[in-house]
């Protein structure tokens, strides 16, 4: 008899794996096979984008938790877990020029977007004591009672690429999940654009 272990998220494909897959499978198997890591930093507004979710998330969370909001907490324990800097960094002020031009505008465009009608999170979906913030979040090609993923119509991976047999279903990270006006809604913020696509770096 084999032990049962719980799904991971390998168990499950995401869409950016599909992205990295249809571009490049040779990248693809190295980093969700291989499990090696990209050498190639990421951009400044890849860093940006990164950073200002973090201060949206501390902002959920501080109004969950009752506390006060501290962006620069947030901001500093973002770049620690995407390694921007050392895991002894204990201070924004310690961290260099380029990262911490790159925190502001990521504040910045945050505090705008907080500030708008645009973000409109009343209710945060509570799992295990905790707005669902950051989550990943789980579907399986089928779900129960016979009814299809909605998300999945018409792209039927486990037929077009044999998927069924590897993966169970698809995984994502919304932002953050909520409730309003009794329907359920996965909120997934952009806090960068390409140029070329005729938008404007929200910074």
């Amino acid at each position: 008899m084999q032990a049962h272990h719980p799904p991971d998220r390998s168990d499950y494909i995401s869409q950016s794996e599909v992205k990295r897959g249809q571009d490049c499978p040779l990248t693809w198997y190295a980093e969700f096979i291989l499990k090696l890591a990209s050498a190639t930093p990421e951009s400044r507004p890849q860093r940006v984008g990164s950073l200002g979710h973090a201060v949206v998330e501390d902002a959920v969370l501080a109004a969950h938790e009752g506390r006060d909001r501290d962006p620069g907490a947030a901001l500093l324990q973002c770049a620690r877990k995407r390694r921007y800097v050392p895991a002894d960094i204990e201070a924004l002020d310690e961290v260099a020029d380029d990262l911490l031009a790159d925190c502001d505008a990521a504040e910045r465009a945050a505090e705008t977007f907080l500030s708008s009608p645009a973000f409109d999170v009343r209710t945060p979906v509570i799992h295990n004591g905790a707005p669902v913030v950051e989550m990943d979040l789980r579907a399986p090609w089928h779900l129960p009672n016979g009814k299809q993923n909605d998300a999945f119509n018409g792209m039927r991976f486990e037929q077009m690429h044999g998927l069924q047999g590897v993966r169970r279903g698809m995984v994502g990270t919304p932002d953050i999940v909520h409730e309003r006006d009794g329907a359920i809604y996965c909120d997934d913020y952009k806090f960068r654009q390409k140029p070329d696509l005729g938008g404007k770096l929200m910074l």
